[in-house]
């Protein structure tokens, strides 16, 4: 069997297992948070006038009918944008390796390296769309037609940056500082890859223009309103400012030296190991190398933050390991000299622009989140992931490429177990068995569930009155077809900007109030007073007490009189 057959089988394999893997989990574990934050912004009934979060709940509104703005429908549709700006890459990727180096078999190998790294990106939960998945669609696939743009030719370059222009635009609507930052870096590598004279840059931004445009005329409330309602609001009550960006970037560069170091000190004990005489010495630096390698992915894949693996400084660290070793070891006879490396790098100066932003892609797609870092970048592995088969590809090591296969094995492996074992807030996927609207639950979510179903019903709950959930849980609005009026009201620290939005809305009916864990406290009331025009004390009263799915907590239940 030949090595070209050999590398489609495994692919297929690996990528129809994780494919049945994925989708066999689409009916279970509905989480009541994230998810019911997006699900709720998703409904017709639900509030925009006076803005949200982004504008991805308008496009999806406006493109998306009604019974496809469910549960599983949302997650099919999450799955099959992103494979298919996962096959996008990986197809720029193989033309740019093929006109450059010659490389004209490296597709099955490139879209395996991608598609691990977006079977990555659901580690921890079955994912509905929402606007990290939106992000991932839009910058991916545009940065596809950008690496075009940039290493596919003369002849079709301003078509490469017309596409790139308008798929990356659409991520200013979707999450503004990641939007803002792809069209910088998009301006500067078509710049420095353009030779006629600045046409393929205009045409660039004249084609995300003509999207916003389009956008801003064709879609209401438009972007331009929606963004300066909103913004309005987010500067007064969220500390959403320039300082959690500039210490976003800080953290780029902080990973990224944290990462360096380390991956450097392998590759100098491999490479003092490659030129030692005596043989000991050789063995021990091999082994010294190995060790520092193992430590490192041990506490690396060790970490977990509320059942997420975090990988990005792993998968660099990989990177620029195999870096090291294409450069100084597979192909170095002596030590690389400065003019040597300065005349590499101008011969190859569009190839490393390409690798250098799928590197650095996950990080820009984080940007604009108060999420960590890492946790925000693990939805665009599949960039990552593409530099990384790049730089194995044109290493022309077959071990290296190789030891890159075990990497994406790995990633896909620890990603689907993460995905069951661990899903987010909830129990292993293969305990969901209990079927509430549609959705499998594990038994304490289906038996609270049931249980507010059944006070809701006693006490005569009708959904267009509307339902406040004090706090993280909208997608309980939404699992019982309300609204919360005003806007989605998130968490304590956002209170203030819910309040604020609540205030100017028309409210027609007052709402059933679920204060989770205690007591709606007097602080909360008093706000809600205000915003409403109401006296929360004498409008209300405290209908019903019962326990939440999380052990000891509990949950309580306001109606109005």
């Amino acid at each position: 069997m030949s090595i070209s057959l050999r590398m489609k089988l495994l692919t297929a394999v690996i990528i129809i297992a994780s494919l049945l893997v994925l989708i066999w989990g689409f009916d279970k574990a509905f989480d009541f948070t994230d998810a019911g934050y997006y699900l709720l912004r998703y409904q017709d009934n639900q509030p925009l006038e006076f803005g949200g979060h982004m504008y991805e709940h308008v496009l999806v509104r406006a493109v998306l009918p009604a019974n496809m703005r469910k549960v599983i429908p949302l997650r099919f549709i999450g799955l099959l944008i992103n494979l298919l700006s996962s096959v996008c890459l990986s197809l720029a990727i193989t033309n740019v390796l093929k006109r450059w180096k010659g490389l004209s078999h490296g597709f099955p190998f490139v879209f395996l390296m991608v598609f691990s790294g977006l079977v990555f990106s659901y580690a921890g939960s079955p994912s509905e769309l929402s606007y990290n998945s939106l992000n991932q669609f839009f910058l991916i696939s545009g940065s596809a037609w950008l690496v075009l743009a940039v290493g596919g030719g003369e002849k079709y370059k301003l078509l490469y940056a017309a596409a790139a222009g308008a798929m990356l635009s659409v991520c200013v609507l979707v999450k503004l500082p990641t939007g803002l930052g792809a069209a910088a870096i998009g301006s500067v590598m078509i710049l420095l890859s353009d030779k006629k004279r600045g046409w393929a840059l205009l045409i660039f931004w004249m084609a995300g223009a003509a999207v916003l445009g389009a956008v801003a005329l064709l879609l209401k409330p438009s972007f331009i309103t929606y963004y300066a309602n909103y913004y309005q609001y987010l500067s007064k009550y969220i500390i959403y400012d320039a300082d959690l960006l500039i210490k976003s970037l800080k953290d780029i560069v902080f990973i990224n030296i944290n990462v360096l170091w380390k991956a450097s000190l392998v590759i100098l004990c491999a490479r003092f190991a490659q030129i030692a005489r005596k043989p000991t010495l050789k063995v021990l630096l091999y082994y010294a190398a190995i060790c520092i390698a193992g430590i490192f992915v041990i506490l690396r894949t060790a970490h977990h933050m509320q059942g997420q693996m975090l990988m990005s400084d792993f998968i660099l660290f990989f990177g620029y390991v195999l870096c090291g070793y294409a450069i100084f070891i597979y192909r170095s006879k002596s030590p690389p000299t400065i003019s040597g490396c300065i005349c590499y790098i101008k011969d190859n100066l569009g190839y490393l622009t390409i690798v250098i932003m799928l590197v650095f892609l996950p990080y820009l797609g984080a940007l604009g989140s108060s999420n960590p870092l890492n946790w925000g970048a693990k939805f665009y592995y599949a960039s990552l992931m593409g530099g990384v088969a790049m730089i194995a590809m044109l290493s022309l090591s077959t071990k290296a490429q190789k030891l890159t296969l075990l990497l994406a094995v790995y990633l896909s492996v620890a990603g689907l177990f993460q995905y069951v074992q661990h899903p987010y807030r909830s129990q292993p996927l293969y305990l969901h068995n209990n079927n509430f609207r549609g959705i499998k639950y594990d038994y304490h979510k289906w038996a609270f569930l049931h249980q507010t179903e059944t006070i809701l019903n006693r006490y005569g709950f009708r959904a267009e009155q509307g339902m406040i959930a004090v706090y993280k849980n909208p997608g309980l609005a939404y699992l019982f077809g309300s609204f919360q009026p005003g806007s989605v009201l998130w968490s304590k620290e956002t209170e203030d900007l819910y309040f604020a939005i609540l205030d100017k809305s028309k409210v027609e009916m007052m709402p059933v109030i679920l204060s989770i864990g205690q007591e709606l406290s007097v602080e909360f009331s008093a706000k809600l007073n205000a915003a409403m025009k109401i006296d929360f004390y004498r409008d209300y009263h405290l209908t019903a007490k019962y326990p939440y799915y999380e052990p000891g907590i509990s949950v309580f239940v306001y109606f109005p009189n």
